[in-house]
């Protein structure tokens, strides 16, 4: 049989009506991400030295990245809050011809 719901789904903030069982809103944020590069050297005696070096680039990835515990935070803010919420709507009344479906 096919699979029907009792509505169409709808995401308020964008206007995007599906048919749908399930419709998921990702969020992603173009943010600094910090690298860190850790060498150690042995010293003369057998002692270690480590040295850190830090790399910044930009990409995108869910969540928000903290720049306040960069290295340099400096140049590198990222924002502190999101513009829109990660959303899963789930239909009503799905059936699947006579049996009715549940979460």
């Amino acid at each position: 049989g096919k699979i029907q719901a009792d509505a169409y789904l709808y995401d308020e903030d964008f206007g995007v009506t599906q048919d749908a069982i399930k419709l998921q809103r990702v969020v992603e944020t173009y943010q600094w991400e910090e690298d860190v590069d850790t060498r150690t050297k042995k010293n003369a005696g057998g002692s270690t030295t480590k040295t850190k070096s830090y790399s910044y680039h930009k990409e995108w990835s869910r969540g928000l990245t903290d720049y306040y515990d960069f290295q340099t935070p400096t140049n590198h803010e990222n924002p502190v809050e999101l513009l829109f919420e990660e959303q899963l709507l789930t239909a009503e009344g799905v059936t699947l011809g006579a049996f009715e479906m549940s979460d």
